[in-house]
């Protein structure tokens, strides 16, 4: 779950506006714990939410010199958290 959270507060970083925060929470919801991750970047175009967690998948608006990852980072996150009963 470490590898998940990592991925998606990194992407978080990366995709905020400098002088912005990214905000995360941990709360507890009866037997389950609720990791909320929020930052003020410019978000996924609805068409592409569907898609966002398939390996090598990028925003076409990501790409770039700053923002050159390999579009592992979410598939990674929603692996480990399905293994471990969740959901992303």
């Amino acid at each position: 779950l470490s590898s998940a959270v990592e991925n998606i507060i990194r992407n978080a970083i990366r995709f905020t506006p400098e002088g912005s925060e990214v905000e995360v929470r941990l709360f507890r919801e009866n037997d389950a714990a609720l990791i909320r991750i929020r930052d003020h970047g410019p978000g996924v175009p609805e068409e592409a939410l569907e898609d966002l967690f398939e390996p090598f998948f990028r925003v076409d608006e990501t790409r770039g010199k700053e923002n050159d990852g390999t579009g592992l980072g979410m598939a990674i996150a929603s692996t480990a958290v399905s293994q471990h009963s969740g959901s992303i």
